[in-house]
């Protein structure tokens, strides 16, 4: 059954427009207390379980819906073959948003929106740091800084105290991780050390990705950068070099 699954699912997500109707946010319902709705791998009843949702689960997210015939065979709910068949529904769920393969009749539409919280991950910062990049979050209603957002594990001006990378494409604001990204790459500022405790913004540019190399002896940061930046075609390479110990 699972290579019945595996071989349809391109189908499945490419017939996406025509589940959208399927989309939204939903609470567990029907499920006694102290009893669990049990998340499995595959679209099948026979499927091993992956993850479980309490009885009163909220805010549940449902992806696509299908049903699976006799032969393990998806069915997409728009074909007149589905009706009467098993049917399952991909969910995803919690903070770090597991997915899988629940039955929808336990499944009811939510009445109430989520809480809208701000993340309070900016606490840990240094205030420098967050006088970098709190202007721009101030722009999203919700915020959620992924683990990549802020990070401090470079020397960058070899003055022996680490440096602050910021990339704004770990940035997830209003949903989102294109409100400071996009075809030019994603907002990214370097704040390099000017005494204990104090760094200073010294970039602050779009860039598709980002190394941290050494060399000469020398840590510095290497670009990928936007054709444009080099006078080609935005899909056309483009590097640079930026060295912080001469600044």
């Amino acid at each position: 059954m699972r290579f019945l699954f595996a071989a349809t699912l391109s189908l499945l997500i490419g017939a996406g427009s025509a589940l959208a109707s399927e989309e939204g946010l939903f609470d567990v319902t029907g499920i006694a207390p102290g009893e669990k709705l049990i998340v499995k791998r595959w679209p099948d009843p026979k499927s091993h379980k992956t993850g479980e949702l309490s009885h009163d689960a909220k805010w549940v997210k449902k992806e696509f819906c299908n049903s699976v015939n006799a032969a393990g065979k998806v069915i997409l709910d728009t074909d007149p073959a589905s009706r009467g068949l098993p049917r399952f529904c991909y969910v995803t769920y919690g903070e770090d948003e597991q997915g899988g393969w629940v039955d929808p009749r336990f499944l009811t539409a939510s009445t109430t929106p989520p809480p809208k919280q701000k993340s309070t991950d900016i606490s840990g910062y240094p205030a420098d740091v967050v006088a970098a990049f709190k202007g721009n979050l101030e722009s999203c209603e919700v915020f959620k800084l992924q683990k990549g957002f802020a990070t401090n594990q470079h020397d960058l001006n070899g003055d022996g105290t680490k440096d602050w990378i910021i990339d704004y494409g770990e940035l997830v604001c209003d949903g989102m991780h294109t409100m400071f990204s996009g075809s030019g790459g994603s907002m990214t500022q370097v704040l390099i050390s000017t005494g204990p405790g104090k760094w200073t913004e010294r970039f602050n540019e779009y860039v598709r990705e980002y190394k941290v190399v050494t060399r000469k002896g020398k840590t510095v940061l290497s670009l990928g950068l936007h054709g444009s930046a080099c006078k080609k075609s935005g899909a056309a390479p483009c590097s640079r070099t930026v060295d912080f110990n001469n600044r």
